[in-house]
């Protein structure tokens, strides 16, 4: 640290950084607070960041925060599977305080302020005011199981973690009015499930994060792309959304949100999300966003678990969905309408007896067509001037909708994955 003060990347860790079957690397920093803040006061430069190296603690957090790093553009938030709280409050528990006298039997953080505990994450974002993009990586416990290699039957190994290491509430309202405010210069933001197609019946919806934490988005002027998922926001806080971002960019903007999941009761999230948007919509006489260049992704995460809803609501809500649709469109003539189902049907708006409705895009006719292309070039595409409806019902052969986002998780664009599953 002391002989490289104008270093800009410590990329030393993307060797062994992976986000396949979960967030793993084998480079960690078991730095205690007083070397942190050596490091921060002294490495200015840095262009990049990725919290999977250091402790995930609200200490640490706020020391980033305090030394400013006025050519970062990139920060990654995350914990990787490996990082061991017992031995790092045993080797460098200074800021932590006293170790309890069974700290050899601790597999993971029980210690307030850190792991799973931390609050603060929003303190480290007053470092980078320049800040470009910014992502959060989370993954859950879940069922650990084998994977049988399709060759020879052998089971191979997984590793998978039985406790949770990051609260994903921390990262609700508070967090993106923290991020309008100090990091005025944002175009990307992400909030992305590691390793999701484990855990597709277990993803609950980030409670805190809710149309405050919509609107506080809007405020960053050059924001492109969103990518959230499951949070708690509504068809009105989506569209106060759409119409308060700022006239003075004029490129293309893409957004994807994430509804519903667990628990029971959020089953219908997704689905009441989306009519109120509509209502919302057919019901204005002013609104800015259809002249604005946008894409808008909404994605039903409750549609293959069994919080999906039954067949007699989902001819209801059909029903429904056709009347507000043509309402929309009698309206704002300049917006595109995309529905996505997961069963059969031979018409667009009749004989509707789908169980699951996987995605409703929204986007305008401003709009660089190359972003949404691909859902209205889709063989069985079934279109009515300005409303679009595809079957996604995927083959046993090929990913899911899941795994698919999971490989734009891994570097691949966003739109690429609609063709392994149309």
């Amino acid at each position: 640290m002391t002989n490289c003060p104008l270093v800009e990347y410590l990329d030393g860790y993307k060797v062994s950084l992976s986000a396949v079957e979960g967030l793993t690397c084998a480079d960690t920093w078991l730095l205690d607070l007083r070397d942190w803040e050596r490091f921060n006061a002294t490495c200015t430069k840095l262009r990049e960041f990725h919290w999977v190296v250091a402790p995930f603690g609200d200490p640490y957090f706020r020391v980033f925060g305090e030394y400013v790093k006025p050519q970062l553009k990139k920060l990654s938030f995350g914990v990787g599977i490996h990082w061991n709280w017992r031995w790092y409050f045993h080797d460098k528990s200074e800021a932590a305080g006293e170790i309890n006298g069974d700290w050899d039997k601790q597999a993971f953080c029980a210690r307030s302020g850190y792991g799973n505990l931390a609050t603060d994450a929003k303190a480290a974002l007053k470092g980078c005011p320049m800040l470009d993009e910014l992502q959060i990586q989370l993954y859950h416990p879940n069922d650990i199981y084998p994977l049988f290699d399709s060759g020879d039957g052998v089971p191979l190994t997984r590793e998978l973690v039985d406790h949770e290491m990051i609260n994903a509430e921390v990262f609700g309202d508070p967090f993106c009015e923290a991020l309008a405010s100090y990091c005025h210069f944002l175009s990307h933001f992400s909030i992305v499930e590691v390793a999701e197609e484990f855990n597709t019946e277990d993803i609950s919806p980030i409670q805190a994060f809710t149309d405050r934490g919509l609107m506080a988005l809007s405020r960053l002027k050059y924001l492109q792309s969103l990518d959230l998922r499951s949070v708690n926001c509504s068809g009105e806080g989506v569209l106060g959304f759409l119409n308060s971002l700022s006239s003075d960019f004029t490129g293309n903007r893409t957004f994807e949100i994430r509804i519903g999941g667990i628990p029971h009761e959020s089953r219908l999230k997704f689905y009441d999300v989306v009519k109120e948007l509509l209502v919302k919509i057919a019901q204005a006489s002013d609104l800015p966003c259809a002249d604005r260049k946008f894409v808008l992704r909404l994605e039903n995460v409750s549609y293959s678990s069994p919080y999906a809803v039954t067949r007699d609501y989902s001819a209801s809500f059909f029903r429904e969905l056709e009347r507000l649709m043509t309402r929309v469109k009698a309206a704002h003539p300049s917006l595109r309408q995309h529905v996505v189902t997961m069963e059969r049907n031979d018409t667009l708006f009749t004989r509707m007896n789908f169980m699951r409705v996987a995605e409703f895009g929204l986007y305008s006719v401003n709009a660089d067509p190359r972003i949404y292309a691909e859902w209205e070039d889709w063989g069985g595409c079934l279109s009515s001037e300005g409303i679009t409806m595809a079957n996604r019902e995927a083959d046993d052969n090929e990913p899911s909708p899941v795994e698919s986002r999971h490989m734009y998780c891994s570097g691949y664009d966003s739109y690429d994955g609609y063709d392994y599953y149309m």
